[in-house]
């Protein structure tokens, strides 16, 4: 009986362990996305307003 609580406990500790190690990797991996869609929609937005956006050929005051 002694060693089944001790696997049990051991398979717990194992599972929150993964379990922390899958949400470190989602929040890094979730943290990056962001960071790469913030990036790509910054450059965008440039090449919109300089080439393309209507009131490109009037000088800003």
């Amino acid at each position: 009986m002694a060693s089944m609580i001790m696997f049990d406990e051991f398979i717990d500790t194992e599972l929150s362990s993964n379990t922390m190690r899958i949400m470190e990797f989602s929040t890094s991996a979730f943290l990056k996305v962001v960071a790469m869609g913030l990036g790509q929609y910054l450059f965008f937005k440039v090449i919109y307003n300089v080439f393309f956006h209507p009131l490109r050929n009037y000088p800003s005051p």
